[in-house]
């Protein structure tokens, strides 16, 4: 362990790792001691005894610390190399192995301790609760679950060691943890398509290549359960749960496979899965930095300065033509001509186009794909359910990654005070800068998604066109809303790592959080609260508002839950206990602040207000 191992341990013991360890110890612990955080997980005094705290833990591991991996270390070597750092440790009697080796590890250091020290408080609680966890599988899942994330964070520096920029390093990163989260729906429709390839143990182990399934795989043969790629939680519930579970063994091998096992669905092929994740992609990486050049001069800087100014020339171009015959007041016209510039400049980024391909993919293979996401006889609005989750979750943290940079990078350039120096207000540079992002995204978001529509047309009928319109119009609505609140994090957040940490958090942990918020308060006041309060509370979150006005729009019974959960409960045996319809809870009497269309204006609500309070405080903000 070097000086610069032990320096960059030091300095990363900051704030971010104390939040990240406060929230995986708040949501592990609060979904142990029975609240509904997770659909897979149910009470621990029904199911899954000592060993419950371990099978929370790792749902949230496996996503939470991923995320919380892969932004520890996006910026570990492009950081450096942006501010010049890099070429003033590297004079210093450093190699390049030493330097990365420093870096990594002060880093891993950090990461591991605070995750440790979250699960086993996890575990000294529960212990409390439910009685002590064996030792040794405690042991075990708590080192594979610091090695899991040790290779999210091998990931992520192999990136930052091959990239130019952080941000295009954060887009990289955080798209490979949505890949591995996806991979199985994605996996499914590839192999759907391909002849010979519908063996189980194919499909099986084409899931185990991603190191989200692997970990999952590991930690189920850590704590003694059969050989599976489910979370734990559902595994358990499968074998000691009375309910009648319709997909909870789909991935539980001896209950899908008959006679012996393939060697390649061992576990410890899983773990040998892991290990390669964690060795390949750095070392290929640092390869390649061994023999790259990390002082480009000038010319690169001027270069990208001067594409960046022909974008803008030929954004302002096109703008003042479009509005050459316009009788708008000058004012007006200047800021729609600023958003209009800001939209164009946008829309040509690749990233963008990226994104739309993406979701466009990932909608149709939910169409088209595994057989288990599709019902008997899918009605013609089936493509606006299909819609909804892919805007309530990939255009959420699509939006949050466009938004979080708004201002912080303009601070960080220098670039705001040019663009202040015009005759513009704060808080019309803020709002100016929010439109013209909210354009590019929600066009590409709609083009996207317009060949959804017209597939499921072709297979399942034309879905009402009011219908189609409404909810593309609440999926704008829906994107808006992340969009301003990622805005006003990034005009009130210093730096851009910390806006985005920011954001990420709050559209990860909010919705886990604010149900049990709401549980706490009301079980110090009442042992038997009404359930009405409770369910206007949760549909207080972004998430549940806009599932609950698209379940509405698409003629779906009153419910916060997503529509194809709806859907499926309506149309199969499976009690699904869940998803709740307010018409069957409250015998037809559903109060009125619960109405469907109450929703609409509680997106408009969370679009207006966050940067609303955002304008008020950046018009009072020191940007000296």
């Amino acid at each position: 362990m070097n000086a610069l191992t032990i320096r960059s341990y030091t300095t990363v013991r900051n704030s971010r790792y104390w939040v990240y360890c406060l929230l995986l110890f708040g949501l592990g612990i609060t979904a142990t001691a029975g609240g509904p955080i997770s659909p897979y997980l149910y009470d621990a005094s029904d199911i899954g005894g000592e060993l419950f705290v371990l099978a929370t833990f790792q749902w949230f591991v496996a996503v939470i610390g991923a995320f919380a991996a892969v932004l520890a270390g996006y910026a570990t070597v492009v950081g450096d190399r942006t501010s010049g750092r890099i070429r003033l440790l590297l004079k210093l009697p450093y190699t390049r192995r030493e330097y990365l080796a420093g870096r990594f590890l002060g880093e891993a250091l950090a990461l591991a301790l605070f995750t440790a020290l979250a699960i086993v408080a996890g575990v000294a609680v529960s212990t409390m609760l439910y009685g002590r966890p064996p030792l040794v599988p405690v042991v075990a899942f708590l080192v594979l679950s610091v090695g899991y994330l040790l290779v999210w964070l091998s990931f992520a520096t192999a990136v930052s060691m091959v990239v130019r920029t952080g941000r295009r390093a954060l887009t990289v990163v955080v798209s490979a943890v949505l890949l591995a989260i996806l991979w199985t729906s994605l996996v499914n429709g590839l192999l759907r398509v391909v002849p010979g390839m519908n063996s189980p143990a194919l499909h099986f182990f084409a899931h185990r290549l991603a190191p989200h399934d692997a970990y999952f795989t590991v930690t189920n043969w850590a704590m003694g359960l059969p050989n599976a790629h489910n979370t734990a939680g559902s595994v358990i519930r499968y074998f000691e749960s009375d309910a009648i579970v319709l997909l909870s063994s789909r991935h539980i091998v001896p209950e899908v496979i008959e006679g012996p096992i393939p060697w390649y669905l061992s576990e410890w092929v899983s773990l040998l899965v892991l290990v390669l994740w964690g060795l390949l992609p750095v070392g290929i990486a640092y390869w390649r930095f061994s023999r790259a050049d990390l002082d480009p001069g000038p010319a690169a800087g001027i270069s990208r300065l001067a594409g960046r100014s022909d974008q803008s020339n030929r954004g302002r171009t096109l703008t003042r033509r479009l509005l050459a015959d316009s009788s708008l007041p000058d004012r007006i016209a200047t800021q729609l001509s600023f958003v209009i510039r800001q939209g164009l400049v946008k829309l040509r980024r690749p990233a963008y186009w990226t994104y739309g391909l993406v979701i466009a993919l990932f909608a149709l293979e939910r169409l088209v794909g595994a057989v288990f996401l599709i019902p008997e006889n899918p009605p013609p609005e089936y493509a606006l359910l299909v819609i909804q989750p892919v805007v309530a979750y990939l255009g959420g943290i699509a939006a949050v990654f466009a938004g979080y940079a708004l201002v912080t990078s303009d601070q960080a350039s220098g670039r705001i005070r040019l663009l202040l120096k015009h005759p513009r207000e704060r808080w019309e540079y803020l709002l100016g800068k929010l439109l013209g992002e909210a354009v590019a995204l929600v066009t590409v978001t709609t083009l996207a998604l317009l060949p959804v529509v017209l597939v499921s047309t072709v297979l399942y009928g034309t879905p009402p066109l009011a219908r189609t319109i409404a909810v593309l119009v609440v999926s704008a609505v829906y994107l808006f809303v992340w969009l301003s609140i990622a805005a006003a994090i990034s005009a009130i957040a210093k730096t851009g790592r910390r806006a985005i940490t920011l954001a990420l958090s709050v559209f990860l942990a909010l919705p886990f959080f604010w149900d049990e918020l709401y549980a706490a308060l009301v079980s110090t006041i009442t042992e038997n609260p009404s359930p009405g309060p409770y369910f206007f509370t949760e549909r207080l979150m972004p998430l549940y508002s806009y599932q609950a006005a698209t379940n509405w729009i698409t003629g779906l019974p009153n419910s916060n839950n997503a529509g194809s959960s709806v859907l499926e409960k309506l149309t199969t045996d499976d009690p699904m206990p869940t998803v709740t319809l307010f018409p069957e809870v409250f015998d037809g009497n559903v109060p009125w602040y619960l109405s469907e269309w109450l929703s609409v204006p509680l997106l408009v609500l969370w679009g207006v207000v966050p940067i609303a309070i955002a304008c008020w405080r950046f018009e009072r903000t020191d940007l000296t």
